[in-house]
């Protein structure tokens, strides 16, 4: 299927709507939500918490790579999951796109609590957060 808009575009300015400029641009903000996102999935797929523990201290134990080229292999991953699931990504980013703009005020709020709970790049979400 052809979408006829940027999905990446689209994101990036649903996010700046919803967290404004300093939540977008960190790059640490960015890594944890694409972190917390892959773990919810290793969840779904039935994957033990201790194999995720042990992956985590794999991945720690190697020197850091770049980040545009993780960006690639995290995307290139997806791609990959989403054949051997069978749907199709494009779909599927496009229904999360609508469905974000949706639950705005939702996604917010959540935010804001993983904020307090320190799982974001920003303990004071009062600071951060635009809107």
């Amino acid at each position: 299927m052809i979408y006829e808009y940027n999905l990446q575009a689209k994101a990036a300015a649903w996010n700046m709507e919803t967290f404004g400029e300093e939540v977008f641009t960190s790059k640490e903000e960015r890594a944890l939500r694409i972190l917390e996102e892959a773990l919810e999935l290793a969840q779904a797929s039935g994957v033990p918490t201790h194999m995720v523990n042990r992956l985590v201290e794999h991945v720690y134990t190697k020197p850091a790579g770049g980040p545009v080229t993780e960006i690639a292999d995290v995307f290139f991953c997806t791609l990959v999951a989403a054949a051997s699931w069978g749907v199709d990504l494009g779909q599927l980013g496009y229904e999360a796109n609508n469905k974000a703009r949706l639950l705005r005020d939702t996604i917010r709020q959540k935010w804001k609590i993983k904020c307090e709970k320190g799982l974001t790049a920003f303990p004071d979400f009062k600071a951060a957060l635009k809107g």
